[in-house]
């Protein structure tokens, strides 16, 4: 299940952005797992699309998850900018696209 305060940011991404700098298909999602708090849940591509829009909205999910020191994400099917793609590597503990 998603965290609240994750739940909020999506929301108020989807008032800001207009058109998201991501790529997707019918088949993009990202998976966030919390090593520490053995949570993990699934971004659907919309929300991928907000989520991981720039470095900006990267950093603030981060901040959504609490900054969490163990957490890794996987981006399935997802074309994210250099910059936005840096700063998911710089918050997370591991990153796999697929």
């Amino acid at each position: 299940m998603k965290p609240p305060a994750v739940q909020a940011l999506i929301e108020d991404l989807r008032a800001e952005i207009l058109e998201s700098s991501v790529g997707s298909t019918s088949e993009s999602f990202a998976k966030i797992e919390d090593a520490a708090t053995n949570n993990s849940f699934t971004l659907n591509r919309e929300e991928c699309e907000f989520v991981f829009h720039s470095n900006q909205t990267v950093r603030n999910f981060h901040e959504a998850l609490g900054y969490p020191d163990d957490a890794s994400v996987e981006l399935h099917d997802l074309n994210v900018t250099s910059d936005a793609l840096e700063a998911v590597e710089r918050c997370f503990a591991a990153v796999d696209e697929t």
